[in-house]
């Protein structure tokens, strides 16, 4: 569930640059495409069952409430208008957006550099006495799960076995095999 999350995330913020260039090349329309981003992000982080979507959300109503009159950038003194207003308070709330995302990203990151780490020392312990060479073409989940439990053999990996056994989704696990094999025949 990590890798599906990471990888789900990732996807949203590769789209990010694209919606702030319409802020750089002065979209009238760029508040729109920020919600709609935002949208896309919330309907995601829901499937995820995230609670960052409670951020997304808000930061969708922030912008909203521009067009009633709200002023969340905090401008003050002369007359500014609400697509002004809008288009900043839409500029900071991706601002606050991605850096929430990107924060979620790298613990995600460090949680699976553990599992990484410890799987590694699980296939240096085995390379030896298991066979570590993939079938040609697409390799089914079912090969992934034969190894898994091939490592779970060796006394040597036995311990780190329950460490990731109980740590990691089985996702998550032919994740970061596959990772770490495709490293190992580079």
């Amino acid at each position: 569930m990590l890798a599906l999350t990471r990888e789900s995330l990732t996807s949203h913020l590769m789209a990010l640059p694209s919606v702030v260039d319409r802020y750089v090349s002065g979209d009238a329309a760029f508040a729109d495409h920020v919600l709609s981003w935002l949208a896309d992000l919330q309907r995601t982080l829901t499937q995820l069952r995230s609670p960052l979507v409670s951020l997304v959300a808000t930061g969708r109503s922030s912008i909203v409430a521009v067009e009633d009159g709200a002023n969340p950038v905090g401008a003050t003194g002369g007359r500014v208008s609400r697509r002004k207003t809008q288009r900043a308070a839409a500029s900071m709330i991706l601002d606050k957006v991605d850096d929430a995302i990107r924060a979620k990203v790298a613990e995600i990151d460090a949680r699976l550099d553990v599992g990484r780490e410890r799987i590694a020392q699980m296939l240096a312990v085995g390379h030896s006495q298991i066979n570590l060479e993939r079938p040609e073409g697409d390799v089914p989940p079912a090969w992934y799960n034969t190894l898994w439990a091939q490592l779970g053999q060796i006394e040597a990996a036995r311990d780190a076995h329950v460490f990731i056994s109980s740590s990691y989704s089985a996702s998550d696990r032919r994740y970061l095999l596959e990772d770490l094999l495709d490293r190992m025949s580079d």
